[in-house]
């Protein structure tokens, strides 16, 4: 299996990103936070633990727990795209009322942002289940590649899978 230690990669490196990404607008402030972003935090929270587990069940040959947290994305990622779309939501309230300041700057580009990759990480998990029993295929959706299956050249980021074949 590629990608052997990926689940320490997130929780060493990407877990501690996050919370220091997040740490004024959200984990600081979590009695401020609405509704809206603290389904989207925990969802998404969920979704960063879920991809580690799922590395790190596979790497120590249980199965049963990878297919069951595999079953698990059926559950997290509708409730990451609400959580998304009701954050946005409230991004765009705080923009158009122009407090606080940060979001009357950068709420606009922030949602679009949001929007844009939502779409695509729906977009890459739908093709990872699509290439599942493909795991060089899959692991290179994982790795956001998507755009170098829908072409001939090879992929500039050396996924052992390639282009997809044309059908």
């Amino acid at each position: 299996m590629p990608y052997r230690h990926a689940h320490w990669a997130i929780a060493l490196c990407l877990a501690p990103l996050v919370l220091l990404a997040f740490w004024p607008a959200y984990f600081g402030d979590l009695r401020g936070a609405s509704f809206a972003f603290h389904v989207h935090g925990l969802t998404a929270s969920a979704w960063l633990i879920l991809v580690a587990m799922q590395s790190w069940s596979i790497h120590q040959r249980r199965v049963a727990l990878h297919q069951s947290l595999g079953q698990a994305l059926f559950v997290i990622v509708p409730l990451f795209v609400v959580g998304g779309v009701l954050a946005m939501h409230g991004m765009a309230q705080k923009f158009a009322a122009g407090t606080p300041p940060f979001y009357a700057v950068m709420g606009a580009r922030l949602g679009l942002h949001d929007l844009v990759t939502t779409v695509v990480l729906v977009a890459m998990v739908c093709a990872g289940l699509r290439h599942r029993r493909r795991v060089a295929l899959a692991i290179c959706w994982q790795r956001c590649c998507w755009c170098c299956h829908r072409s001939s050249r090879a992929c500039p980021c050396r996924c052992p899978a390639g282009p997809t074949p044309a059908r």
